[in-house]
């Protein structure tokens, strides 16, 4: 037995049943294939109906490939995406514990944080939901264990891998857009700390870093060639026009014609994002988003309120802990154990991170080695919390937000291990990166 549990082959396998288990037990728990407000466009857009530009792409060629294997169409196909989804997250639950062995030797915490991972709610939750927070861990996953076979062997291929595993990345959700200014910087310091395995190895990263800024770019530009505006999604522009339209700062001296159109479908329509999307569509994302970026600079002060206000309200809460709308679109889902497996408000997650940041600049003057990934995590989750809350003028932080979930359980197993490091002897809970 006590061989079985040294074997490094077992845990993930165990962990890949648990998962699976875990989505059996709470099968009937979830609505497989739910809807939401994005679910329509990016279905009618992976089968052709709509514009290709306006949603991000990886996505709608995730449902377009069940679609091609299945042949299922509306309610099947959403059925199917879910269950692909699933089975996605059982792989990646998997592969979740394998970078948990490379971040700690100690098996108790590989074995409770990927136990964690595997039953989570929340992560469940979005495998049901026709949306891209699922595709998003998984590709988050995916990264965090690219960055430790990076440190593990640095080389050149993994290097430039980088860059083009965050431009799929990009292509999912424009929220990752953090990444980029992250690896430009990552590789500049990996640079000027002088690594032995040779300068050509940050040279190549700085390349595939380029590499994934001209295509986003060139996506930015395709938008242009459609939509007549330069911008990596339109969704950004439909999100701040319904903040407006909420608030009654559409102002009639700006622009008439869009201020009207505005007062008439808001008679005939609640949601305000369909108002903004029918506007944008009408008057076209050109002269739309010159509108509203004329609203959002002269209200500013009325948006930085509301953020705050919305900051006070959510700070406190636990990530992850509300998931899902009812019929009234007010959030609802509110499970025990998502709060028993992500105890940490927002603000404690922050606090933590700081703590990471912290432990890993100590390790590194006293060990004279860079603790990357002690500074990988905590930099990543406060770039990704500053957006959630950025956006909170119009929603929730707990849509682009989800991703901290794997995030803060690495996290968690870093801070343990350069406590080991930096205050007792020997590495048993540390990592070689």
């Amino acid at each position: 037995m006590k061989s079985i549990w040294k074997n490094e082959k077992i845990l993930p396998i165990l962990i890949v049943l648990i998962a699976a288990g875990a989505r059996f037990m709470l099968f009937d728990w979830f609505e497989w294939g739910k809807v939401n407000n994005d679910t329509a466009s990016y279905i009618a857009r992976s089968v052709g109906e709509m514009q290709f530009w306006c949603r991000m792409p990886i996505y709608q060629l995730f449902i377009l490939l069940v679609r091609r294997m299945t042949g299922f169409d509306a309610g099947q196909l959403y059925v199917a995406v879910a269950y692909t989804q699933m089975v996605l997250g059982v792989a990646f639950a998997g592969l979740f514990s394998v970078c948990m062995q490379k971040l700690t030797q100690n098996r108790f915490v590989r074995l409770l944080l990927g136990v964690a991972y595997a039953i989570n709610p929340c992560v469940i939750y979005w495998e049901t939901t026709i949306m891209t927070e699922s595709l998003a861990l998984d590709e988050l996953i995916l990264l965090v264990w690219l960055l430790l076979l990076f440190f593990e062997s640095p080389g050149r291929i993994k290097a430039f891998a980088l860059g083009i595993l965050a431009f799929a990345m990009i292509m999912t959700r424009p929220s990752y857009i953090i990444l980029l200014p992250i690896m430009f910087l990552f590789w500049i310091i990996y640079y000027m700390v002088g690594r032995k395995n040779g300068s050509g190895i940050p040279v190549v990263g700085l390349g595939g870093a380029a590499v994934c800024l001209v295509a986003v770019l060139l996506y930015c530009y395709g938008n242009k060639q459609t939509t007549g505006r330069f911008m990596l999604s339109s969704i950004s522009y439909i999100n701040e026009l319904s903040i407006l339209i909420d608030n009654g700062l559409c102002d009639e001296d700006a622009d008439p014609d869009i201020a009207s159109f505005i007062r008439e479908q808001s008679m005939q329509e609640d949601n305000s994002l369909t108002v903004a999307e029918n506007t944008l569509v009408h008057f076209g994302y050109d002269r739309g988003g010159d509108y509203t970026k004329l609203m959002l600079n002269r209200h500013l002060n009325t948006f930085l309120a509301i953020a705050w206000e919305k900051w006070q309200k959510y700070a406190g809460q636990s990530i992850g802990h509300v998931n899902s709308l009812d019929e009234g679109n007010n959030w609802k889902y509110d499970h025990a154990l998502q709060r028993i497996l992500m105890p940490l408000p927002y603000i404690g997650v922050l606090i933590l991170s700081l703590i990471g940041y912290a432990l890993s600049f100590y390790c590194w003057i006293r060990r004279k080695r860079v603790p990357w990934m002690g500074l990988a995590f905590p930099t990543i989750i406060i770039s990704i919390i500053l957006l959630g809350f950025v956006t909170l003028t119009h929603a929730t932080p707990q849509r682009i937000c989800v991703c901290i979930i794997p995030l803060f359980y690495f996290l968690i197993a870093e801070v343990i291990g350069l406590i080991h490091q930096c205050f007792f002897k020997g590495n048993e809970y540390g990592n070689k990166a």
